[in-house]
């Protein structure tokens, strides 16, 4: 996926330039326009997804029947997958023949690259510099007072819970009586 910028963004810049309109998101792939693009038409496919861990699930569910059923349960999934393929691969192919799509692509594109060029001009402006500087200052103090609160609350909770953990070994050999009991016969 393209990013807008080359730049690494840290959380203080993606907040202030979220806060001016610059939306800090990928470019959509061409299958994510097209799923867009379809959805406008009110059509609502999705181009197939892989799906590893079900497959090996169902691997395993079949093959646990027997070599039959899991050469059979392949199969159907095979089926399935190929099915939802080609329905996507047809409508993929019948949105891009239609003739609103260079008008929608181009939409699309032009957006991100007026994004791109807004969001290029903020991060060069001394004034959204200064602003940046500002909040990046604060974040770091706060971000250093909540590492020092984290720091004493593990001082206090880790030897508070290994004293409870040996505390009840400790009693023990205390209370215990390390002369024989007297047994009486009666």
């Amino acid at each position: 996926m393209t990013y807008l910028t080359s730049r690494g963004i840290d959380h203080v810049q993606a907040r202030l330039l979220k806060q001016h309109g610059v939306l800090i998101e990928p470019i959509p792939t061409i299958d994510q326009m097209v799923a867009e693009f379809l959805r406008q038409h009110d059509v609502h496919v999705l181009p197939p997804a892989c799906n590893r861990t079900g497959d090996a699930l169902a691997g395993a569910f079949f093959g646990a029947a027997g070599p039959a059923a899991a050469f059979g349960g392949a199969h159907l999934r095979n089926q399935e997958k190929i099915a939802a393929l080609q329905e996507w691969t047809s409508w993929k192919q019948w949105a891009l023949s239609h003739a609103e799509w260079p008008d929608f692509k181009h939409e699309i594109t032009r957006r991100y690259e007026d994004n791109k060029a807004k969001m290029e001009d903020l991060l060069a402006n001394p004034r959204f510099i200064q602003e940046y500087k500002e909040a990046k200052a604060c974040s770091d103090k706060s971000n250093k007072e909540t590492n020092q609160k984290l720091v004493l609350i593990l001082a206090i909770v880790i030897p508070s819970l290994l004293g409870l953990a040996v505390l009840p070994d400790f009693l023990s050999r205390f209370t215990q009586s390390e002369t024989p009991a007297i047994q009486r016969e009666y």
